[in-house]
């Protein structure tokens, strides 16, 4: 049965990626299989031909997961507009 966790927080630099690479860590540790993905992001990095969030590249990156880069954002802000 797949389970969803949704990380938020107050603001800005409060922690979410960190929160986000230790669970993720922990569950692939378990043996759970792990996506990342990220609903709106502030910094976007280009990964092949896509523009996507640069933690979303980092997250992918750091533990090799299957999800391509694309289905891990939905919506990139770059320089504070649409």
């Amino acid at each position: 049965m797949a389970a969803n966790i949704f990380i938020a927080g107050t603001g800005q630099h409060s922690g979410k990626t960190l929160m986000s690479l230790g669970l993720v860590a922990a569950l692939t540790r378990r043996g759970y299989r792990v996506h990342y993905m990220k609903p709106v992001g502030q910094r976007a990095v280009k990964v092949g031909s896509e523009i996507v969030d640069e933690d979303v590249a980092l997250v992918n990156e750091v533990f090799d997961l299957p999800t391509p880069p694309k289905a891990g954002k939905r919506r990139a802000i770059v320089g504070g507009t649409d």
